[in-house]
């Protein structure tokens, strides 16, 4: 009657010098944490990197208008080298829609100066595994910022 009493023992004893252990090793390595109110990255005032922005899309033409305006209305982007990239894979009426104000954002307009934004249209349906090497070679920035359609810009104050 006494073994099953030792092993469960030995059990909590084995469990408990891991609970030191793993509090021991928080301890020592608490220097080392991670910083999380440091960027990770830090650059010089004119040497920030060239930034392509994607928005890949399909069937929102309820939304592209609200997405491409809360995009180039980012301030970070703006302090730097910046492109914008629409890839559209829709299937309906959001083709012209969203040729239309990527065309607009181009030219510019009141209160919006001309964005370095362009439409791609890929009818060919790609493979979702293919997709993100489509995406590197269509990209010209050292970064990718990809932002799908529900993204909502929130006012700062």
């Amino acid at each position: 009657m006494l073994i099953p009493y030792f092993v469960v023992m030995i059990i909590l004893a084995f469990y408990g010098i891991h609970r030191y252990q793993l509090v021991w090793l928080y301890f020592k390595n608490k220097k080392n944490a991670a910083k999380w109110n440091e960027p990770p990255m830090r650059f010089a005032e004119g040497q920030l990197p060239f930034v392509t922005i994607q928005l890949p899309i399909f069937n929102e033409q309820f939304v592209i208008d609200r997405l491409i305006d809360a995009v180039c209305k980012l301030e970070l982007i703006h302090e730097t080298g910046f492109e914008i990239q629409v890839l559209d894979d829709s299937t309906d009426e959001t083709i012209g829609v969203a040729q239309e104000i990527v065309e607009r954002y181009a030219r510019g307009f009141a209160g919006i100066a001309p964005q370095p934004i362009v439409y791609l249209h890929r009818s060919n349906g790609m493979a979702i595994r293919r997709e993100r090497s489509i995406r590197a070679r269509c990209a010209r920035g050292e970064f990718v910022a990809i932002f799908d359609a529900d993204l909502c810009r929130r006012r700062s104050g």
